[in-house]
C-alpha cells in the first residue's frame, strides 16, 4: 500500500466515521470473530454498511484515480447530508469520476464493449464481480450468463490477431460485432462439479505435489467461510482450474474404486496440472520461492509493521498470515486472493517473481484478478495452468 493512501481503518479514522481506540478495539473484535475489519465494525454497530461502502468506494478512488484525501474529506459531509452519491457531491468540488477501469486497447473488455457484445455497465458489474472473486473477466461473463464459450473464444482469437499486428483495433470490433449475429451470445453456466468425496481431495493433491498443506488450510478456511466444497475453494483461490479439479475427481473415484494405482494417479495427476513439463521453462532455484507476507511487502501493498502485527494478532495460525493482513485492515479480501494466486503460479515456476510482482500491483492498482493482470502485462502463463475458459471438446 502506498503510503499517500490510507489503509481502511486509517480512511474511516480520517472521514470522521472511528476513533482511533474504537478502531484498536474492532481489530481485535475481527480477530475473534473471524471477519474482515469492515465486517465486524458493522456487527458491532461501530460503523454503519452504509458508511463501510462509501469508505471502501472513496478508497478504491483514491488508488485508482489518485483523488485527494483532503477532497473527500470535503465531499463525504456534502453526500451524507444532501443524501446523494458520493461521485455527485465530488462534483460539485470540481472533482469528476471517470468511468470504472479505463479500457486499454485491445483489451478483452474493451473490444466486448466496442463490438457490442456487452454493455458498458454489464462490463463493469463483471469487472468488479472478478476483482473481489479474482476469476478473469472472461469467466466471470461466462459464468453469470452474458456471453457463451464460443462468444468469448472468438474474442480471444481476435484481440490475439490485434495484438500480433495482424489486425487494427478498429477492424477486430467491426468483425466482431458483424459476426454477433451468428454467435450464440450466452449459455448456462455450469453447474460446480466437486464431489462428494471431497474430504479426501486435499491428501491427494498434495501427494502429487499440486498443493502444500499451507494451499489446503486456506482453501478449508474459505470453504467453511463461504459454505462452498474445499474443491470450489481450490478453484476460487487459483490452486486448481476447473479441468483440473474434474479430472482430480475422476482419478480419485477411480483409485477408490480399485480401478487404478494410486502411484499411476499421482502420475496422471502431475501431467493433467501441467508440472511435469514446467520444471523446464524455469532453473530450480530459491528465487521461486517467496512467502505470502513478502510478496506482499515486495509490491508494496503491506510493510513490515503491518505483517509483525498480523503474526502478533495469531501466531498459532502462521500459515494464514494473509488472513491476518485482511483482519486486520491492510489489504482487502480480493488483495489476499490475488496474491495467493500469484505465490501458487510462482511456487510452480509458472511466472518468475519479478513478473509476479508486476502482475499484483497491476492487480491491485487497476481492481483487477491476478490473471487478466498477468494477460494485460502480456506475461504468458502454461496452458495447463491458465484460469480462462477453454472450449469444450467437439
Amino acid at each position: 500500500m502506498t503510503s499517500k493512501i490510507p489503509l481502511f481503518g486509517e480512511l474511516l479514522i480520517e472521514l470522521g466515521f472511528l476513533k482511533r481506540t474504537e478502531l484498536d478495539n474492532s481489530i481485535r473484535d475481527a480477530l475473534q470473530l473471524g471477519v474482515p475489519l469492515g465486517r465486524a465494525l458493522i456487527l458491532s454497530n461501530k460503523v454503519s454498511e452504509a458508511d463501510v461502502n462509501l469508505t471502501v468506494a472513496l478508497q478504491s478512488m483514491m488508488k485508482i484515480w489518485d483523488l485527494p484525501l483532503a477532497k473527500a474529506k470535503l465531499a463525504v459531509p456534502i453526500a451524507k447530508s444532501e443524501c446523494i452519491p458520493i461521485s455527485d457531491a465530488l462534483a460539485r468540488l470540481g472533482w469528476r469520476t471517470r468511468s470504472h477501469n479505463n479500457l486499454a486497447p485491445s483489451s478483452l473488455g474493451g473490444l466486448l464493449v466496442d463490438s457490442q457484445l456487452v454493455s458498458r455497465a454489464q462490463l463493469d458489474e463483471a469487472q468488479r464481480e472478478g476483482y473481489d472473486s479474482n476469476l478473469p473477466l472472461g469467466r466471470v461473463l461466462i459464468l453469470k450468463g452474458v456471453i457463451s464459450h464460443s462468444v468469448l473464444a472468438k474474442v480471444l482469437e481476435v484481440q490475439r490477431m490485434i495484438r500480433d499486428g495482424n489486425l487494427t483495433y478498429v477492424s477486430g470490433a467491426k468483425e466482431l460485432h458483424s459476426a454477433a449475429s451468428g454467435l450464440k451470445l450466452a449459455t448456462k453456466p455450469k453447474s460446480n462439479a466437486a464431489g462428494r468425496r471431497a474430504i479426501r481431495l486435499g491428501e491427494f493433491l498434495m501427494l502429487a505435489g499440486v498443493l502444500t498443506e499451507s494451499d489446503l488450510m486456506n482453501a478449508l478456511e474459505l470453504g467453511l467461510e463461504r459454505r462452498i466444497t474445499v474443491g470450489a475453494a481450490m478453484v476460487e483461490l487459483g490452486l486448481l482450474t476447473e479441468n483440473v479439479l474434474e479430472t482430480v475427481l475422476v482419478l480419485q473415484e477411480k483409485v477408490l474404486g480399485g480401478d487404478l494405482e494410486l502411484g499411476i494417479a499421482v502420475k496422471d495427476l502431475r501431467k493433467v496440472a501441467g508440472l511435469a513439463e514446467l520444471s523446464q521453462d524455469f532453473e530450480d532455484g530459491d528465487q521461486q520461492k517467496i512467502l505470502i507476507g513478502e510478496l506482499l511487502r515486495k509490491c508494496g501493498l503491506v510493510d513490515d509493521m503491518q505483517i509483525t502485527r498480523a503474526i502478533e494478532l495469531s501466531t498459532r495460525y502462521p500459515a494464514l498470515i494473509g488472513k491476518m493482513l485482511v483482519v486486520a485492515g491492510a489489504i482487502d479480501e480480493a488483495t489476499l486472493l490475488a496474491a495467493l494466486r500469484c505465490q501458487f503460479l510462482i511456487r510452480h515456476r509458472a511466472i518468475t517473481v519479478n513478473d509476479g510482482e508486476r502482475a499484483l500491483q497491476h492487480a491491485a492498482k487497476n481492481e483487477i484478478s491476478l490473471d487478466d493482470a498477468l494477460d494485460e502485462l502480456r506475461v504468458s502463463v502454461p496452458y495447463k495452468l491458465r484460469r480462462d475458459v477453454r472450449m469444450p471438446p467437439g
